[in-house]
C-alpha cells in the first residue's frame, strides 16, 4: 500500500526498539531475502491478549518466493512462540495482497474479518485544485 512521507529506516528503528517487538531475517549469501515481525499489538481487539503474539509484517523478495523462505521464517517464529509460552499466534493481511491470502490460508484459520477504507494520500494534491479551473 503506497504511503507518502514514509522513511523505512526511521520506521524500522522505531519499530525494533519497542519492547515486545521481535524480528527474524532470512539471509542467502549474506543478503537479506525475507523478514517476519512479531509483536503484541494487533489489528483487532480480539488478538490483543497476553496469550497471543501477532505477525505484523512478512516479506520475501520476489525472486525467492516459492523456495520455502516464508515457511522457514514461520516455523522459526512458531518455535520461538512455543519456547516462550505463547499458545496463540495471529496474523492480519490485506486483500490488496493476493499472495498473502494464498500463503496465510495454508497455515491459519480466519477468526475475524474486517474492512478498512483507506484513501490513497497521493490524491491530496488533486483535492486542493480549484474545481472551477
Amino acid at each position: 500500500m503506497p504511503r507518502s512521507n514514509f522513511d523505512p529506516i526511521e520506521e524500522h528503528i522505531n519499530w525494533i526498539t519497542q519492547e515486545g517487538n521481535h524480528e527474524w531475517v532470512a539471509y542467502r549469501n549474506n543478503n537479506p531475502i525475507g523478514i517476519m515481525r512479531l509483536c503484541t499489538e494487533a489489528e483487532s481487539f480480539v488478538s490483543c491478549h497476553s496469550s497471543v503474539m501477532n505477525i505484523q509484517d512478512t516479506y520475501v523478495i520476489e525472486s525467492e518466493r516459492g523456495n520455502g523462505i516464508g515457511s522457514a521464517l514461520l516455523n522459526t517464529v512458531q518455535q520461538w512462540l512455543i519456547e516462550n509460552g505463547y499458545p496463540l499466534c495471529g496474523v492480519d493481511y490485506e486483500s490488496i495482497n493476493p499472495q498473502a491470502k494464498y500463503f496465510w490460508g495454508k497455515y491459519f484459520t480466519p477468526y475475524t474479518y474486517s474492512l478498512v477504507r483507506r484513501i490513497d494520500e497521493r490524491i491530496l494534491p488533486y483535492l486542493n485544485m480549484n474545481l472551477n479551473d
